[in-house]
């Protein structure tokens, strides 16, 4: 009952997170200079999380690698629990999953914010009280 209710609300959350963001980029995004700037500023992020995400990747391979080793060889099962080395792959395949879940979150961030922000501009050049609600 209980993982019904948390993954019915986390799809709600999902739902309501992509109309938003569907809100945030049917705004005007602005002049051809503004989209210009727009343009390079993303271009920017994504090199940044390129970057970034291949160091991340890297840590988290390795990381994922020795809890491996740690479930699997130092660590003892308590009664009841799965083999050492099941509980060892499913904790590092989760540790592995929940890394890429927040490495989609950190992209789909980005590419909102940036995409937000010209936006913002674009509705702050005919009244501030626009502005702030396009975000």
């Amino acid at each position: 009952m209980l993982i019904a209710l948390v993954l019915g609300l986390s799809v709600l959350a999902l739902v309501v997170a992509w109309s938003l963001r569907g809100y945030v980029l049917r705004q005007d995004n602005g002049t051809p200079d503004m989209r210009k700037i727009s343009d390079a500023i993303q271009e920017g992020a994504e090199a940044f999380l390129r970057r970034q995400y291949r160091t991340i990747g890297i840590l988290s391979i390795a990381l994922g690698a020795l809890i491996y080793v740690l479930y699997a060889f130092f660590r003892k099962p308590h009664p009841g629990e799965p083999a050492a080395a099941t509980l060892a792959l499913t904790t590092t395949l989760s540790f592995l999953f929940g890394a890429f879940c927040s490495g989609v979150a950190g992209v789909i961030g980005m590419y909102v914010a940036v995409r937000a922000n010209i936006r913002t501009a674009s509705a702050a050049r005919s009244s501030l009280n626009k502005a702030l609600r396009s975000r």
